[in-house]
This record gives structure tokens, C-alpha cells and sequence, in this order.
């Protein structure tokens, strides 16, 4: 997700479990925790693949973020600002570390709902998780914590809720209840458009894997269904729920890769997709996209992986390379819009 969405989340987090006893501190270390663990893009990797389906992995971890729980604890706890050293004296070290905690593994959790893959298990040899019921963007989903931030800031200047006279009525933990709620429905939109989607190809087109995925706004969903060398792609609106999807069909073209097919780079960007790929050749170069990202032919991840020599015809590896060059298609985009 967005990083203002990772730090609104970690911020009524934060308050939820020390904001009675910390006040707006609670706010700001819980908005510092709930970017933290994407701060791993600051990291160099070997090629391009690698920071691709690297990002999200040992900084994601359940494992990684619950072993070195205790020391960002320690240094929040102990390491603070003098004007902020009386936060010993108000909530025990024990609480503080839960709450430090539960900013970071509910931005892991947070994450899983998108379709990018989230190695919640890192290094142990686990699928990411994808479930993609979200799009990265969601103001449904933030709103309520941005909200509900607003409301107790305000209290907190106005003195209404104060350390000594705390508020019953605490609008963090309801504008959480309200997202999670939202995460619920959205994972039960998405089961029901995938059953749509598959008892529609049932008859001609009985896939390999298959997943729905949100557009911006969550009322269209794009279906991608896949089978040996070729995908489907279609849209389906919670607006025209009587309309059946209209699917195209594209070639996966896998064997343009197949003298290359044993390549780690190859494999690994495989496994992150969940085999959603295609590759195309451009120029001479061989380019693999994420086909979860995007719409067809306009690809937000793509990469040129290997190229084919001149004097042979052969094809061979390269270092992978993302190709940042984005020109969306005008009319494929109004394309998509008119299945609202």
C-alpha cells in the first residue's frame, strides 16, 4: 500500500494500544513504525529482478519483524529525545513493545491483501502472499484512519482527551474496525467475481489459475485467467453484474525464453507472478512483464531480460533491466472505462 496509508494505519495502531497513556506521541511513533519496514527500496540489489522480488521480503517478515521487535523497542523506549523521556513512567516497556509490534506486522498484513507479493515467511522457502482484493490506492480503506488521526488531534489540542482524563470513545479503534471491515468485504467481492469469472469458462476455457483484481475505485475488477501458452483478460463491473465478462485472449509466448528457461533471474520472476507473465520480443531484446499490474500491453513492471545475437540468431541472457518508459494507451484506457 501507499506509504500515507501505512503510516495512518500504524498511527491509530499505535494509539489504539498506548494512546490513553502516550498521547499524540503514540501518533507520531506509530506513523514512523508504519513506513519502516518499506524503507528496504533503500537497499541495493544485483539486477532489477532481484529489487523486484526482493522488495517485500526479509523487511516483510513475520519472522524478521518479530525478532528485532524488542531492539526498535529498546531504542524508542530508551533512545527517545529528552522532552520525550517520560514515556518510561507511563506505559511499561512490555506494552510498548506490543504496540511496536503490531505497527509492523499489520503493515505486512496490510500488504498481503495487494496483488505485488508479500514474503511474509522470509527466508523460508514460502510463496509470497498475494491476494490482490485491494488496489495499492484505496482512500476506503484510509479514509477512516485519516479521519479518525484528525478527530484525536483535535481532542488532544482541546484538551477534551488528555493522560489523566482519557476518552471513552476511542475513534482509532473504530476507524480500524471499519477498515478491516472494508478488508472483508473486498476479499468477499473478489471470491465472488472469481466464481463468476470461472463458471463463464468453464466450458471453453478450463484455466490453470485464475484471479480478479480491482481497478482504482474497487467497482470494476479485471479477471486474468491462464492456461498452458496463453491468458485471458476481461473486466467485470459490480455496476453490471447481468452483463458476462468479454474476455481476449493473448499468447503467454513462453518459448521465446525456452533456451534461457533454466536462468535464476527467469525462474524467480516466474515464482513472484505466480506464472501471470508473458514475454514479448522488441527490437532484438526479450522482455518478460508482470501481467497482475496493469492492463494489456501497458504493463506497470516489465523487463528486459535477454537478447538475441546478431551473428547467431541465439538467444542469451543479460543483466535484467526494468523499463521505466510508460506511455499509457488513450484508447485502450477508454476501452477499459466502458465496461462501468
Amino acid at each position: 500500500m501507499d506509504s500515507i496509508t501505512q503510516a495512518a494505519l500504524g498511527a491509530t495502531v499505535a494509539y489504539a494500544v498506548t494512546g490513553r497513556q502516550l498521547g499524540r506521541k503514540s501518533l507520531l511513533i506509530g506513523a514512523t513504525l508504519g513506513t519502516l519496514p518499506d524503507l528496504d527500496v533503500l537497499f541495493p540489489y544485483e539486477d532489477a529482478i532481484d529489487s523486484f522480488t526482493y522488495h517485500r521480503s526479509w523487511s516483510h517478515s513475520y519472522l524478521v519483524l518479530t525478532l528485532i521487535t524488542p531492539i526498535i523497542s529498546f531504542l524508542f523506549y530508551r533512545g527517545i529525545p529528552k522532552s520525550w523521556v517520560s514515556i518510561p513512567s507511563l506505559v511499561s516497556h512490555k506494552k510498548f513493545m506490543l504496540m511496536v509490534w503490531l505497527c509492523l506486522i499489520t503493515h505486512v498484513m496490510l500488504d498481503g491483501f495487494t496483488v505485488y507479493g508479500t514474503q511474509v515467511w522470509w527466508p523460508l522457502p514460502v510463496d509470497p502472499v498475494a491476494i490482490g482484493s485491494i488496489f495499492i490506492i484505496d482512500p476506503t480503506f484510509t479514509l477512516p484512519l485519516l479521519l479518525a488521526i484528525v478527530y484525536t488531534v483535535h481532542r488532544l489540542r482541546t484538551g477534551k482527551e488528555t493522560i489523566s482524563r482519557p476518552s471513552h470513545s476511542n475513534a482509532c479503534r473504530i476507524a480500524l474496525l471499519i477498515s478491516v471491515s472494508y478488508l472483508a468485504l473486498t476479499v468477499f467481492i473478489q471470491t465472488k467475481v472469481e466464481s463468476v469469472a470461472r463458471s463463464q469458462l468453464q466450458a471453453s476455457y478450463d484455466s490453470d489459475a485464475l484471479i480478479a483484481l480491482p481497478t482504482p475505485g474497487g467497482i470494476l475488477w479485471r479477471v486474468i485467467a491462464r492456461k498452458d501458452d496463453t491468458y485471458l483478460e476481461g473486466f467485470y463491473s459490480l455496476l453490471k453484474q447481468d452483463r458476462p465478462i468479454a474476455f481476449e485472449s493473448f499468447n503467454i509466448n513462453e518459448q521465446l525464453l525456452a533456451a534461457v528457461a533454466d536462468n535464476r533471474s527467469i525462474k524467480r520472476i516466474k515464482w513472484f507472478t505466480y506464472g501471470f507473465y508473458n514475454v514479448s520480443e522488441e527490437d532484438g531484446f526479450f522482455i518478460v512483464s508482470d501481467l497482475r499490474m496493469g492492463i494489456e500491453a501497458q504493463y506497470v513492471f516489465r523487463f528486459k531480460v535477454a537478447r538475441r545475437n546478431v551473428e547467431s540468431a541465439e538467444v542469451v541472457m543479460m543483466e535484467p533491466t526494468e523499463l521505466l518508459r510508460f506511455y499509457p494507451d488513450i484508447e485502450r484506457i477508454k476501452w477499459v472505462l466502458g465496461h462501468y
